[in-house]
């Protein structure tokens, strides 16, 4: 089956809504009829930041279901072997320790606040951070803004894989362990 790449832009606000919506839009998707090349696979382009873009690919490598991997086009992160576009967690984590290393902890406050408002599905104002870089794995800087871009769909992702526990306040409450939420 051929790959289908689509555009998507979220239209709810709130955690309830914006679950239904996306499993929703999973639900449109056509099924494959086997492995390998007889799976329907699917990119959603779900944000896009100067020349970067925020996509979800699915299905998931390694989970079924309604699971999906979150990739950033042209950044990098670090493997034990080879370098991904697709952030976990603790790269999250590095690269919000990095930023706070660079732009100090009063600087940094705007971030918490910016990360609870990610967290309470609110698109915060970003243009007081523009200038705020990310270094990835090879080296190159990239605009921060899109790592938190990132972290908006990471929440979204663990509200539908732990769809019947806290979802998103899991990973809240990683990050506030980290020091850095």
């Amino acid at each position: 089956m051929s790959l289908k790449r689509k555009l998507y832009a979220l239209l709810s606000k709130d955690k309830k809504s914006v679950r239904g919506e996306i499993v929703t839009l999973f639900l449109e998707e056509k099924p494959g009829t086997g492995k390998g090349n007889n799976t329907s696979k699917y990119e959603y382009t779900v944000e896009e930041y100067d020349k970067y873009s925020i996509v979800l690919k699915r299905p998931a490598v390694k989970n079924k279901g309604f699971d999906f991997v979150i990739t950033i086009n042209s950044i990098y992160f670090k493997t034990s072997k080879r370098k991904r576009q697709y952030p976990k967690h603790d790269d999250i984590i590095e690269a919000l320790k990095q930023l706070k290393q660079t732009i100090g902890d009063k600087k940094y406050e705007t971030i918490k606040k910016y990360l609870n408002q990610i967290y309470k599905l609110k698109e915060p104002d970003y243009t007081k951070i523009s200038n705020y870089k990310y270094i990835d794995y090879l080296g190159q800087e990239h605009p921060f803004i899109i790592i938190l871009l990132a972290v908006k769909w990471l929440f979204i992702e663990q509200d539908i894989t732990y769809w019947n526990w806290s979802g998103r306040n899991m990973l809240k409450t990683y990050l506030e362990e980290k020091g850095i939420m």
